[in-house]
């Protein structure tokens, strides 16, 4: 990953694309038995420049898939009214909306630290990643 391509939003609640990646917050609270309840628009997913998108946990780890990866596990997801397809990324099992999926699992720089480059460290998360 170029360090300069990976910035972060400054508002929780928005996700971005930024240099070929996509990113979205997920939140603890939004954590389920299938993962972590989450969406992204239809337009994303037909951004040509979107190479990889990047869900950041509330404890500071990032997974990374490939935007194709993500495109084929939500091929047949529904779409709602306002464009945004709804579905679980689970890192523990690999999976996007119960695909299994290639996940690279990365630190996050903090925000004061927006040029960072995330190191990667693993393929998937275990319970006791996150616990950590």
């Amino acid at each position: 990953m170029n360090p300069s391509a990976f910035v972060l939003c400054t508002d929780y609640a928005e996700c971005s694309i930024r240099k070929g990646f996509w990113y979205r917050y997920i939140h603890d609270s939004w954590e389920n038995a299938d993962g972590w309840r989450t969406d992204v628009t239809a337009s994303v997913l037909e951004n040509p420049e979107v190479k990889r998108a990047l869900f950041i946990l509330d404890d500071g780890r990032g997974v990374s898939v490939e935007i194709e990866d993500l495109r084929s596990a939500l091929k047949t997801a529904k779409k709602r009214w306002n464009g945004k397809i709804p579905f679980n990324v689970n890192p523990h099992s690999s999976t996007i909306a119960g695909v299994k999926v290639e996940m690279r699992v990365v630190t996050v720089p903090k925000k004061e630290e927006p040029n960072g480059m995330p190191a990667t460290t693993g393929t998937a998360v275990t319970p006791r990643d996150i616990a950590s």
